[in-house]
């Protein structure tokens, strides 16, 4: 289906049986000479305690009509049914706009039952139907642009994420949205190297405190990726650092190692699934 689906897979019972596979809900995006419609693309979802799923779409909530304007996303909640074999019923929470531009993750929700995402500028929150943006992104002196791969939280409601470049040496950044205001730390820079650089996917909160997460790039200089060798990506840890309770690297990366530094291409910014060669791993 052109607009993407909601689907469920159900472990079987015993052994020698298949999985069941059931589609929940399937996106009918903006109809023909629309400007509105119920989402397109989601991005994935995620559950509450009462069963419910909440999730983004990076288009097909809302369409600019004139030639050439641009679709934006939803945010969206899925009911499940009150009877067996019944439907599932979306409800879209909030449409995007040319001001904040499409979610480009799914959301995470918190114990209030408040959802934050990122667009390609913004960090998000979102309650009672009123959104608010509570970390925005530029290409400024230390500062991370190109938010990628959603948010965590912690305990205490500081929120945690990555941007795919910027930074001190242009590369990528984790960074914090720090309670009670959420003002924006920058909590490491990646200097390409053995350093990494250009974090896409989603950080795990370990439960010391810790943060955990990936690089496409950076890491063994040997690694082929068809356009230089400048590595294949790392896994890395960040570590809270003694006294402040923030996750640190403990120590300051070294200056990227290039004369000419390669560039992300633009298109590597934007949400995308490539099955180049994939491995499931442990470290």
């Amino acid at each position: 289906m052109p607009n993407g689906t909601v689907c469920e897979l159900i472990r079987p019972r015993a052994a020698g049986e298949s999985w069941k596979f059931t589609n929940l809900y399937a996106f009918k995006g903006v109809a023909r000479n629309k400007s509105i419609g119920d989402g397109s693309g989601p991005l994935g979802v995620t559950f509450d305690n009462k069963g419910n799923l909440w999730g983004a779409t990076a288009s097909g909530g809302y369409c600019q009509l004139f030639e050439g304007g641009s679709c934006f996303g939803t945010l969206f909640l899925l009911t499940p049914p009150s009877a067996p074999a019944g439907a599932w019923t979306e409800s879209v929470l909030h449409r995007f706009n040319n001001g904040n531009q499409s979610p480009i993750s799914g959301v995470t929700i918190d114990k209030s039952g408040a959802l934050y995402g990122v667009t390609y500028v913004e960090t998000y929150r979102f309650f009672n139907g009123a959104l608010t943006v509570i970390g925005t992104f530029s290409d400024c002196s230390g500062c991370g642009y190109a938010p990628t791969g959603g948010v965590v939280l912690d305990d205490a409601g500081n929120v945690y994420g990555v941007t795919a470049a910027g930074g001190q040496f242009g590369y990528g950044t984790v960074y914090e949205l720090a309670m009670p205001d959420y003002s924006q730390v920058v909590l490491h820079s990646f200097a390409a190297g053995t350093d990494g650089w250009n974090p896409e996917e989603p950080l795990i909160l370990g439960p010391n405190g810790a943060l955990y997460g990936t690089t496409q790039d950076g890491g063994n200089q040997g690694c082929q990726l068809g356009f230089g060798s400048v590595g294949c990506g790392i896994v890395f840890e960040l570590v809270p650092a003694s006294g402040n309770g923030r996750p640190d690297r403990g120590g300051e990366p070294q200056p990227p190692p290039f004369d000419n530094p390669p560039q992300v291409p633009l298109a590597r910014r934007k949400p995308k699934f490539t099955l180049v060669c994939g491995v499931a791993f442990a470290v």
